[in-house]
């Protein structure tokens, strides 16, 4: 027995769900092509996962979307020739460490820490600053334990998107750091180097990572 169309319409206006692929799915429609040709202008997609969504003539650009919007490269104004999406697989409490790290800095959304320590990733790597910090996860077996590479509790997942510059450093860090995991070192090494500024500790490597990070 086929449902009437009315039916979709009734579940999408009593859902609370902003969610275009869910909202989809109460119609009844696949929403991998639904939205082909609908002007999305205006829409606030902030936070939503548009991944596998064929976005062709939505007018996505003029859509509210923030770091959170994940949004494959063909339709993402955000991305350039120069720029495209890494999925950052860490340990759950390398992610655990960047949250805590977002609500020091007063980051609304956790995306934009990570990305943050990415840039500031990039600048140390340029810089030359990474060797003090370096040592200092060297000394400390619980820090150097979570970048390492051969931690198994690759748990966390983080789609970050990449210019080609901080892709460059990413690959350029890993060959020279190679028992690293390059994704979880490029996060802990700035979030290290702003807890020793923030406060004024010349030498972390004694504390365990409870006292860096403390649990909240």
């Amino acid at each position: 027995m086929e449902t009437h169309w009315s039916t979709g319409v009734v579940r999408i206006l009593q859902s609370k769900s902003g969610s275009l692929k869910e909202l989809a799915d109460l119609a009844g429609v696949d929403w991998r092509v639904a939205y082909i040709g609908q002007s999305l202008a205006g829409c606030d997609l902030r936070g939503q996962d548009l991944s596998g969504m064929d976005l062709t003539d939505c007018q996505i650009e003029r859509a509210h979307i923030d770091a959170n919007t994940i949004i494959d490269p063909k339709f993402d104004p955000r991305a350039g020739e120069s720029s495209r999406y890494i999925d950052f697989i860490i340990p759950n409490e390398v992610a655990r460490i960047v949250e805590l790290f977002a609500k020091e800095h007063s980051y609304r959304y956790v995306a934009w820490a990570y990305k943050n320590l990415v840039n500031r990733f990039v600048f140390m790597k340029n810089a030359n600053y990474l060797s003090d910090i370096l040592d200092q996860i060297g000394s400390n077996p619980q820090l150097e334990a979570l970048v390492n590479i051969g931690n198994s509790d690759l748990a966390a997942h983080q789609s970050l998107l990449i210019d080609r510059e901080a892709e460059d450093v990413l690959i350029a860090a890993h060959r020279e750091f190679p028992k690293y995991n390059i994704y979880a070192l490029s996060l802990i090494a700035p979030a290290l180097a702003a807890k020793m500024v923030r406060s004024k500790k010349s030498d972390i490597s004694p504390l365990t990572i409870n006292a860096i990070w403390p649990r909240k």
